[in-house]
């Protein structure tokens, strides 16, 4: 183990490791899981892996949690950085849930688990701290160990070194004006609402709890044949219309229109595309969304707002000059995240990236022909069954938007059929049965032989009793009867108040007339 002395932190790092401190429970991470060939010995594989690890300081570089630049930062030896094991297929997860705790001590950085699975294929699961690496720099580093597995030459071995890269940008960041950055982070940070209302409770930045979680889907074949159709003749990419979709849907789950993202940006440029470390970043997205704005032109603004994201960016720090490390509105980072990485990873990765607290993360993957969606939540917080469901609502409304771009946002469909059926049917309650019909003269008759010596009938000063009141009003009804009143037959009353009067309606009645 030697001293890391003079170390540059890019602001990503330094705020890593600013919530690291605040969060001693949980490891701000990034994780990924490849496909190896078959017959791959364990001790080759861990073998290779130091070996890469030996040419990338970043991958053994031990980071003190705290919110200023480390001073007893580390490079660790290869063999102290790395934690190899192996499990079968079935034990995966229980030795996974070891593997993610937070650093104690010094080490280990990489933690990689090696599961063998029935038949001689295996995985490799690589867990690592976001101080050290981003999804990009696992599956960089995977792609070296299989190139020495397989004893050719991997890109990465001419590629310059992290630490160069932070170097260069900072001194880039340090020469220019940093002031429209400012102002761009304090607008869009302090405008960002921290709590949005969810039908299934409220959601927040920074907080208490946080538990990763992941769900995806694949990208229905009627939705990429809209996109196609859409965006013909434009330059809107595929990564432009799930942004829209995503933001889209946020408001119309919340009703929250000034809502900003963080948008997941990779600061690798042409002379920097193999390097390991981590080079990307969370940046504030802001998409200015109303009801009448078609899908199209929500779809365009998202468009403008990835192309308005600079490299500089990346490297914006509160300690800036004209920045106040102080009035940092970040927090503990967003709330609502989207990230691109369409045709980045390899096709075979399941991977989960969290570098800072958050509620949702969708992220675009897989390959140009067959995208996914990957949607990270915080399990803490939010219901696997929620998630689920929220993924079933995107895939509704990129279905209505496949079918017509040029509708409303506020028209887009959001319950799929099943959802809708299930509100209809618990917004309805449990049957609930009619009573028996009974007629007016019905319930009198009930009510007199209950109570046939009650007074069912006062007037000035006298009273008739149920008994009373039922049996004069039989025989008018048996006259009426033979008069030929009957069901359908209207009969006329003219009386002034009187017991007459109460006998002469129940007596039509009984009589069936009206």
């Amino acid at each position: 183990m030697t001293i890391a002395q003079d170390l540059d932190l890019s602001p990503q790092q330094e705020r890593t490791l600013a919530l690291q401190a605040d969060h001693p429970e949980q490891l701000f991470r990034v994780e990924a899981r490849y496909r190896l060939q078959a017959d791959l010995e364990p001790a080759d594989v861990a073998a290779r892996l130091r070996e890469v690890m030996a040419r990338h300081e970043v991958l053994r570089l031990f980071l003190p949690s705290g919110g200023e630049k480390p001073s007893a930062s580390a490079l660790l030896d290869p063999g102290d950085a790395l934690r190899f094991e192996t499990c079968p297929a079935e034990e995966a997860e229980d030795r996974l849930a070891e593997l993610r705790a937070p650093i104690l001590g010094k080490g280990p950085i990489l933690r990689a688990l090696f599961i063998e699975h029935p038949g001689g294929a295996a995985a490799l699961h690589l867990i690592a701290p976001a101080t050290n690496a981003d999804a990009s720099t696992l599956d960089l580093l995977v792609a070296e160990l299989l190139s020495r597995l397989e004893g050719s030459v991997s890109p990465t071995q001419t590629a310059p070194p992290h630490a160069a890269i932070v170097e260069d940008r900072l001194d880039r960041g340090r020469l220019e004006s940093s002031k429209d950055l400012l102002q761009r982070w304090q607008e869009h940070l302090f405008a960002a609402p921290r709590v949005l209302e969810f039908p299934f409770g409220p959601t927040a930045s920074g907080v208490e709890e946080f538990e990763p979680a992941a769900l995806e889907m694949p990208v229905a074949a009627d939705a990429l044949a809209g996109f196609k159709r859409a965006s013909e003749g434009t330059d809107c990419s595929l990564a432009d219309w799930m942004l829209a979709a995503w933001r889209a849907l946020l408001w119309r789950m919340s009703g929250e229109a000034d809502l900003v993202l963080g948008l997941r940006v990779d600061a690798r440029d042409s002379s920097s595309t193999a390097t390991l470390g981590p080079l990307s970043s969370d940046v504030p997205c802001h998409i200015a969304l109303t009801p009448e704005l078609s899908f199209r032109e929500l779809v365009q603004r998202a468009r403008t707002a990835r192309e308005d994201v600079s490299s500089s960016e990346l490297f914006f720090s509160w300690a800036l000059p004209g920045a106040h490390a102080e009035h940092d509105p970040s927090g503990d980072g967003f709330s609502f995240l989207f990230a691109d990485h369409l045709g980045t990873h390899p096709p075979s990765a399941h991977r989960l990236e969290c570098p800072a607290p958050f509620e949702m993360r969708l992220v675009l993957e897989g390959e140009a022909n067959r995208p996914r969606l990957r949607l990270s939540y915080n399990a803490a917080r939010i219901a696997r069954s929620d998630a689920e469901r929220t993924l079933e609502r995107l895939e509704t409304l990129l279905a209505s938007a496949a079918r017509s771009a040029e509708r409303a946002v506020a028209r887009l469909e959001v319950l799929g059929a099943a959802e809708r059926e299930q509100i209809l049917r618990d917004g309805a309650g449990p049957p609930c049965p009619a009573p028996p019909f009974a007629t007016i003269q019905a319930q009198f008759e009930a009510r007199a032989a209950a109570i046939p010596d009650a007074p069912a009938v006062h007037f000035e000063d006298g009273t008739l009793t149920y008994r009373e009141l039922n049996e004069r009003a039989n025989r008018l009804a048996h006259h009426l009867r033979g008069l030929g009143v009957g069901p359908n037959t209207f009969v006329g009353i003219l009386l002034r108040p009187s017991f007459e009067l109460m006998v002469a309606i129940f007596g039509v009645l009984k009589a069936g007339g009206g």
